[in-house]
């Protein structure tokens, strides 16, 4: 799985015919956040890493990472929306991480998660 992650500085620096989508961008970013939440597994393929989700995430609030993704962003306005399914809407530890690291990206995104 390959993951095109970019700030958005950078982004803005391409000409404007070449960039991909802003969207696209902010889900890549999201799903590569998530993704580094594992390790891989020798029985399960992967599994949540403990010790990064603790140093990275703290409690993550109710979250299936059997199935964890970001699969669509959508432009309000100034904003992005970020929609993460198998989440609680209450899952704010995860929320807060991955807002965290997109908008030092200079992305100006809120995160909503969803079962």
């Amino acid at each position: 799985m390959y993951f095109y992650v970019m700030t958005r500085k950078r982004w803005e620096k391409l000409p404007e015919d070449l960039r991909p989508p802003a969207e696209e961008i902010i889900r890549n970013c999201v799903n590569f956040l998530l993704v580094a939440l594992y390790c891989p597994d020798e029985e399960s393929q992967y599994t949540v890493d403990d010790e990064r989700l603790d140093r990275l995430v703290g409690d993550p609030g109710p979250v299936n990472f059997g199935d964890l993704k970001c699969f669509d962003v959508e432009c309000r306005g100034d904003m992005y929306v970020a929609h993460v399914s198998e989440a609680s809407p209450n899952a704010d530890g995860l929320k807060r991480y991955l807002e965290k690291w997109l908008q030092s990206w200079g992305w100006p995104v809120i995160v909503e998660t969803e079962w």
